[in-house]
């Protein structure tokens, strides 16, 4: 029986991307005999399948827990996600007591991501984070972009491993009548362009007209209040507010396009889910998604309003029938590459390696 414990800054609904994408191979390793256990600094009911959950205050409650559950050298992979913050101290603490370390920056270290606050994390980056991960046994990183810059870094140490989705079990059935339907879910944060898209759509063909709609979906991650006034401008543009289970999967029925143009991502599990579920996607390059650009799977949109609106003039010229077909192929190309049972073999294989080698 093997332990991964789990470190994470923040289970809020805000932070889901990263919880989940952390979490949700946990049931594929379960069948494996491995048991996952997750811990976060706050108080919190949170649960999650086949994980047990751990809020703590103080380092000393953490190592009580460790000790607690047995969670020891030989049984047990640390793995901490993102940067910046205490994870990636107490994982590089536990490292030095004899635990084996797998860091996850989940692309906070990309170029867009370090220039954001850039003074203040090149010179943390210098002085702590880089000399600590350098200590990590294993660093993820989860796209291919990702991959190539971290290994540049880090060596030999980093391995990509894709986050991946469970597929849908049931039949996907678009729509030919009604409105085509353009997606929006993620939090509304500066870096998914939301501002810029809704700005595009104001300066587009599809403003107004009744045979299109855009959904956004997703908790408020500081661009809600910019955002209403260009929401009062249009008539098919609707917030829905932060979407889960049942409403999120009727969403992700109802629609043919799934749109994100991002400025930067690790590796975005909403695009899998929105693929899997027969959207086409229009996504940025800072999506980190190669692979589907390179086999011809989704439209590039850039985070300015003025190239999205250029695309979404573009769309407007596609039949429904044509999108319908055109979102076929991304879902067979998911089902093939980036489900969970794919992932979760080449995690158990990480963390036999690691605590067998």
């Amino acid at each position: 029986m093997y332990n991964i414990f789990h470190l994470i800054d923040n289970v809020k609904q805000v932070n889901y991307g990263i919880w989940n994408a952390a979490l949700i191979n946990s049931s594929d390793l379960a069948k494996k005999g491995v048991q996952s256990y997750v811990g976060f600094p706050e108080d919190s009911d949170f649960n999650y399948p086949d994980v047990m959950s751990f809020s703590f205050k103080t380092t000393d409650e953490l190592y009580k827990f460790i000790e607690t559950n047995a969670l020891e050298q030989h049984n047990t992979l640390v793995v901490s996600h993102g940067c910046w913050r205490w994870p990636t101290k107490i994982a590089h603490a536990l490292s030095q007591k004899g635990y084996k370390w797998l860091s996850v920056p989940h692309g906070m270290l990309e170029p867009w991501s370090m220039q954001q606050k850039r003074l203040k994390k090149a010179v943390y980056y210098q002085l702590f984070e880089k000399n600590m991960l350098q200590k990590a046994d294993v660093i993820r990183a989860v796209s291919q972009p990702e991959y190539s810059r971290l290994i540049k870094v880090f060596g030999s140490k980093v391995v990509h491993i894709p986050n991946g989705i469970t597929p849908t079990a049931q039949p996907i059935q678009k729509s030919f009548n009604g409105p085509v339907r353009l997606l929006f879910m993620a939090r509304l944060h500066h870096k998914k362009g939301i501002l810029p898209l809704v700005e595009a759509w104001l300066k587009s063909p599809l403003l107004n007209d009744s045979n299109y709609q855009l959904d956004i979906a997703g908790p408020d991650d500081g661009e809600l209040s910019a955002l209403k006034p260009l929401l009062a401008q249009a008539t098919n543009v609707h917030y829905q507010g932060a979407v889960y289970k049942a409403a999120k999967e009727r969403l992700l029925l109802q629609s043919h396009i799934y749109i994100l143009p991002s400025f930067s991502e690790g590796f975005p599990s909403s695009v899998l889910e929105a693929m899997d579920y027969g959207l086409f996607p229009l996504i940025s390059r800072g999506c980190n998604f190669p692979e589907a650009f390179e086999n011809d799977l989704v439209l590039e949109v850039r985070p300015d309003a003025t190239q999205i609106a250029e695309v979404l003039t573009e769309i407007s010229k596609w039949p429904l029938a044509t999108i319908i077909d055109k979102g076929m192929a991304p879902k067979a190309f998911v089902a093939q590459h980036y489900t969970n049972a794919i992932v979760g073999d080449r995690l158990n294989e990480v963390l036999k390696g690691l605590l067998e080698g």
